[in-house]
């Protein structure tokens, strides 16, 4: 959205589960407010990055390209909304750890997390990673999700949609706990085109209190990471294994 020669740009990034309609959403929401599309890290990524993994450093290497990736992303999301002009990401900048945490306590087994936080905070401590302006994370039901994901076999692979519809309810959880005032839930189970709209007016009422400098940008993340170490000593229960 422009908004005269003073509108400051906002980052305005989609979260949810695989199928909920990110990307779909995120493209027509782009179009609507005259704002640059960001896509998902790893359609962005060239050549394609496959995320199947079959050993925990095949699973390290993937999650540090991806926070590189992320970090690439934000950069670029900043030096558009310092022209004025809004973003709108197709996920935020910290899926990568969201997912690592999850996937941890699911299984121990694939435990990337101490890795992924260096990373991560190597990342924020540069200013190459922070936090969106306004996070709007479309929620929907299982049945809902098989549905969608269903119907698009190719964007969503049956083995890698089921792993990470099992840990969308503690990414979920993450970002209902991580105190940020950013954070704003959005029932995605209607019709596209009602989703949009709510989607739509959230953004258009939404307005920062005051300017954010990179001091207060670094405090915010670092703070959001931190949720990270707290979420990770919950007990595994958090999250039932897949039937096979």
């Amino acid at each position: 959205m422009r908004a005269g020669p003073n509108h400051r740009g906002r980052i305005i990034s989609l979260e949810g589960p695989s199928g909920v309609g990110k990307t779909s959403v995120g493209r027509e929401l782009a179009a609507r407010l005259d704002a640059a599309f960001l896509p998902e890290a790893v359609d962005a990524m060239a050549p394609t990055l496959s995320l199947d993994f079959r050993t925990l450093p095949q699973l390290r290497r993937l999650e540090r390209a991806l926070i590189d990736e992320e970090a690439r992303r934000y950069r670029v999301a900043r030096r558009t909304i310092a022209r004025g002009r809004d973003v709108v990401a197709d996920t935020g900048f910290f899926g990568p750890l969201t997912y690592s945490v999850a996937l941890a306590q699911w299984d121990r087994r694939w435990d990337v997390v101490r890795s992924v936080l260096l990373r991560t905070v190597g990342h924020i401590s540069t200013g190459s990673l922070g936090l969106p302006q306004l996070c709007l994370y479309l929620d929907a039901d299982g049945r809902t999700l098989q549905r969608r994901t269903a119907a698009d076999p190719i964007g969503h692979p049956a083995a890698l949609t089921l792993r990470h519809q099992i840990l969308a309810p503690l990414e979920r959880r993450y970002w209902e706990t991580s105190g940020t005032r950013r954070w704003s839930r959005v029932d995605a189970r209607g019709p596209r085109a009602r989703v949009l709209d709510v989607v739509e007016s959230r953004c258009r009422n939404f307005r920062e209190p005051t300017p954010v400098g990179r001091e207060v940008r670094f405090t915010e993340a670092l703070s959001f990471v931190s949720g990270a170490l707290a979420i990770d000593r919950h007990p595994r229960r958090a999250l039932q294994r897949p039937r096979r």
